[in-house]
């Protein structure tokens, strides 16, 4: 898929925003750090796992992108009564 802009970051950013805010919502209602902590584990793991991979490349920008995402998530509106 050849697509003029970055496709992949916009879809991680958003998959990290959306895990983010249903793990902020009830009935999990997580707590930010907690967020953070588990988004920051995947990120690193799903980034390591491409080391075993052929032709894939980890890189620290996905990672950063996929932690813009799960930073962005809890901060919708709706999830301010939790």
């Amino acid at each position: 898929l050849h697509a003029p802009f970055a496709l992949s970051a916009w879809a991680h950013f958003g998959l990290f925003a959306a895990m983010a805010t249903l793990a902020r919502l009830p009935p999990l209602g997580w707590r930010l750090h907690h967020i953070g902590a588990a988004a920051l584990a995947l990120a690193l793991g799903t980034e390591a796992l491409q080391f075993l991979a052929v032709n894939r490349h980890p890189g620290l920008g996905d990672v950063l992108t996929d932690l813009a995402g799960a930073t962005a998530g809890p901060d919708f509106p709706f999830t301010e009564h939790v």
